[in-house]
């Protein structure tokens, strides 16, 4: 599958929120694109309505314990009067989820209910939720591409003998650096550029994963690094010789 993006989150522009928490900034966590703020569920249901009707075609979800609850997802919408449940999944793994719908749905009403296996309901953690339509890519990237290059960012103290004497571990950066070649320039114009101008360059997360198919553990909850560059060389007008994505997040 085509590398894809998820940056456009509809939730924010929502007007009601159905979703109990037991803290007290509740819901509003899951779409300030922090993941290390949650909503600690005191409900089953995550659901959301719009003045009018949204489209969306993906959902996001980063630092969650789903999988540790043993969670079934169900994903729903209202058609017309009538509540409707489009796609049920287990994760995998606590780690990101990028989840692709069959089609387009258009509703004023989404929702995401959690079940375990006796179809008891989960009451979740969840850092960041997104809603909306995703951009794909018109093909992978070049080859060879690594889909995953974790760093270690520790400070440590070692003896004069070097012996290992402690370890005050921060965190794994993440860093994905993907190289596109020859691609048209009409969809580096009307899809690459608007979410560059409108999200990338002010260093907003997006959602990236580079094959769902092949690599469905390889979703990716981050940024453009600030030494990014938005250039496209033209050897030919019709397409742009490379596309360079410099990123890094969370896995």
């Amino acid at each position: 599958m085509n590398p894809i993006i998820l940056y456009d989150n509809i939730i924010p522009k929502a007007v009601k929120f159905t979703a109990y928490s037991k803290n007290i900034y509740g819901y509003r966590n899951i779409f300030d694109y922090r993941p290390y703020t949650y909503w600690e569920a005191s409900s089953h249901a995550l659901i959301v309505r719009f003045r009018q009707n949204m489209q969306i075609d993906t959902i996001g979800i980063s630092k969650h314990n789903l999988f540790s609850h043993g969670a079934k997802v169900k994903v729903g919408y209202i058609d017309i009067y009538t509540p409707k449940v489009v796609k049920e999944f287990m994760p995998q793994n606590d780690g990101n989820i990028l989840i692709k719908l069959e089609s387009e749905l258009s509703s004023r009403e989404f929702s995401l209910y959690f079940f375990d296996a006796e179809n008891k309901p989960v009451k979740p953690t969840i850092g960041v939720v997104f809603f909306g339509k995703r951009m794909e890519f018109p093909y992978t990237p070049d080859a060879p591409f690594i889909s995953l290059n974790e760093s270690i960012m520790s400070e440590t103290l070692v003896s004069k003998s070097g012996r290992l004497l402690g370890v005050n571990h921060r965190f794994n950066p993440i860093n994905v650096s993907h190289r596109f070649s020859n691609l048209e320039r009409s969809w580096i114009e009307n899809e690459y550029r608007p979410f560059w101008n409108n999200h990338g360059k002010f260093l907003k997360p997006f959602f990236y994963a580079p094959d769902l198919d092949n690599l469905p553990n390889d979703v990716y909850y981050c940024r453009f690094s600030e030494e990014s560059l938005y250039a496209t060389q033209l050897s030919n007008l019709n397409y742009a010789d490379s596309l360079q994505l410099n990123l890094v997040g969370s896995k």
